[in-house]
């Protein structure tokens, strides 16, 4: 791959380190973030030590990246000595910093979010939370504060940090165009149609579609293969029906208007992207959480139980590939 140079950001604060700050608050910061070498995604670590308000909204501003566009995967890291986001608590006046290292051979950096500010201007705390981590990850991602422009954007300064807390689609076209070259990344999408919310846009590669600790069923689900040759097939087994028919990718699978529970659910792969990758799958179940990955049409989630599914994650993976986590557990049957 065509590796091109990254240009040196030209902020208003005279600094020849190569460690760049950039505040969401405190100061403002001219960049150009055209040509970054691109990459298939960044991943970071950060502390289970926050309350579930905070770990909800954080774990939303990073999967919020991963949706509709699929050419750069924002993921979750176990690795404590890599990239970290984490929140701290200071009387400045910055709500998010980044703190972005290049000095050795990888893209390393630090996402901080400031508490103290956040709580003295929220009126809605998890709505301001993930305002502030979704825009310090845009950063990241190589966008630019203020972008000149009359469409709304998660990177401008003068948002409502109560209301508007996702990237917006002028900020997703900007991130696209910046990782063209991962514009025919074989990508697999997938919507889950939740209680009360409705059908949730398009997540892909292992974002997670649903909610987690909210107590929502997953009542429907749509999936779609992009950039492949084939297609895919799912099943789901439903509150009162029990398992529907097998159907292909863009249908939905399970029912809408019914208040019913989705249970488990089967995918596989057909055609010609069969014989080229293995899809794996895991879902997040009523009283047992997240149980291991199934694959190629096998079962995942639970039949018996009347629980039901709050999430699912969907990834491809190279044929013969290893799994992307442990596959002893997927399905369990009363």
């Amino acid at each position: 791959m065509k590796r091109r140079r990254f240009k040196r950001l030209n902020i208003l604060l005279s600094c020849l380190s190569v460690v760049l700050i950039l505040s969401v608050f405190s100061f403002s910061v001219l960049a150009d973030y055209d040509d970054r070498s691109p990459t298939s995604g960044i991943s970071y670590y950060t502390p289970s030590v926050y309350n579930d308000t905070w770990t909800r909204a954080l774990n939303a501003a990073r999967s919020d990246w991963n949706n509709p566009y699929c050419g750069v995967l924002v993921a979750s890291t176990t690795d404590t000595t890599g990239s970290t986001l984490y929140v701290t608590s200071s009387t400045d006046s910055w709500g998010g910093r980044v703190i972005t290292d290049m000095s050795g051979p990888s893209y390393k950096f630090t996402i901080m979010i400031n508490s103290y500010q956040i709580y003295l201007n929220a009126t809605n705390l998890s709505n301001f939370i993930r305002s502030v981590a979704v825009h310090e990850i845009g950063h990241v991602l190589g966008l630019a504060d203020n972008p000149n422009t009359a469409r709304a954007s998660i990177m401008k300064y003068s948002r409502d940090r109560n209301t508007l807390y996702t990237a917006q689609s002028y900020d997703r076209e900007r991130v696209n165009a910046i990782y063209a070259d991962y514009n025919n990344y074989p990508t697999v999408l997938y919507k889950a149609h939740v209680q009360d919310y409705g059908w949730q846009p398009y997540f892909c590669n292992g974002g997670t579609a649903g909610t987690e600790g909210e107590s929502k069923r997953l009542e429907g689900i749509s999936i779609i293969l992009q950039n492949l040759d084939g297609n895919i097939e799912y099943r789901s087994h439903v509150q009162d029906y029990g398992w529907l028919p097998w159907i292909t990718g863009g249908a939905t699978s399970g029912t809408i208007g019914e208040s019913r529970r989705l249970e488990a659910i089967g995918i596989k792969l057909s055609g010609q992207v069969a014989s080229q990758y293995d899809i794996y799958y895991r879902v997040h179940v009523q009283n047992f959480g997240w149980l291991d990955w199934a694959m190629n049409g096998q079962s995942a989630g639970t039949v018996g139980y009347s629980y039901r599914m709050e999430a699912i994650q969907i990834v491809l993976v190279q044929k013969g590939g290893a799994a992307p986590g442990a596959t002893t557990r997927a399905f369990v049957q009363a």
